[in-house]
């Protein structure tokens, strides 16, 4: 079964996820944009390369910049290279 065609920029199932599962970490302190998306290759995978944004209060920016790099995110049927 092939996946649905998709143009470029626009949101998918993977996005959804992964936007949900940041919105449980940066919350209360802020809110998750999701602002494009494009495909990405290497020789060992393909996938979409999203961009997002987070907004939050000055206060929690440390919080979040601390607490991010090391998240362990679950987004069903896909990896999360990098974040």
């Amino acid at each position: 079964m092939n996946a649905p065609v998709r143009l470029p920029g626009q949101r998918n199932d993977s996005a959804d996820q992964l936007v949900a599962a940041l919105q449980k970490l940066v919350v209360p302190a802020g809110t998750v944009n999701w602002q494009s998306a494009r495909p990405w290759a290497s020789i060992t995978f393909s996938g979409v390369l999203h961009r997002l944004t987070i907004e939050c209060d000055a206060a929690s920016v440390e919080q979040l910049a601390s607490v991010l790099p090391q998240a362990e995110l679950t987004i069903a049927r896909y990896f999360l290279a990098d974040l």
